[in-house]
């Protein structure tokens, strides 16, 4: 496998759920067919960008970097009031004329666990594609929130 197809492999891993150590992501790239050494993978997470974040719970996990306005997750803080979450959805609370703007970001932030928007005048609904995905989904968006807060 090319090194740009294995980031690239590696950049949807790490935006479809957490990984604490870099031993957990070199399983999972193992798992989907693609061995890789460690000094291997610590090179392509530096060339990712990819960076540590730590949970209110203070776990820490790696994650992309945010790409600015437009790349979604990092839209939320500008946004969401709050959060709600029933199995594999969640509902966003935003300020009157924000949900569509919020939802336009997500569905076009490429995000592999969201199915779907649906947003009201403040309310967003979003469909993911397991409860474990939205569980995932909302610790990402409680994350990105809190920063602000």
């Amino acid at each position: 496998m090319k090194k740009a197809d294995r980031q690239d492999l590696i950049g949807q891993l790490l935006s479809e759920r957490r990984f604490h150590r870099q031993q957990e992501l070199q399983e999972a790239l193992k798992e989907a067919g693609v061995e890789v050494t460690q000094a291997t993978l610590s090179r392509d997470l530096k060339e990712l960008g990819v960076e540590r974040h730590m949970t209110t719970q203070g776990q820490s996990f790696y994650r992309l970097p945010r790409m600015g306005a437009g790349a979604g997750l990092g839209d939320l803080a500008l946004y969401v009031k709050q959060i709600d979450r029933v199995e594999f959805s969640l509902v966003l609370h935003t300020g009157l004329g924000e949900a569509s703007v919020l939802a336009n970001s997500l569905d076009a932030s490429g995000d592999r666990r969201i199915l779907g928007t649906i947003a009201g005048a403040d309310t967003l609904l979003v469909v993911t594609r397991s409860s474990q995905d939205g569980a995932s989904l909302e610790e990402d968006i409680r994350s990105y929130v809190e920063e602000v807060l």
